[in-house]
């Protein structure tokens, strides 16, 4: 696996890219991170958006 062991960190998951980001990597057709070995990690500021 590509990225065995490795984090990939996604900033800004209550809003845009991030956000984008954050939904297809965890819908179950896009599982990338985990299908290439990583784990995953999202953060974002904004409490009211989710």
């Amino acid at each position: 696996m590509i990225l065995q062991d490795k984090v990939a960190l996604v900033t800004g998951g209550t809003s845009g890219i991030g956000r984008a980001t954050a939904t297809l990597a965890v819908s179950a057709e896009q599982r990338a991170f985990g299908a290439a070995g990583a784990k995953a990690v999202f953060s974002g500021r904004r409490d009211a958006e989710g």
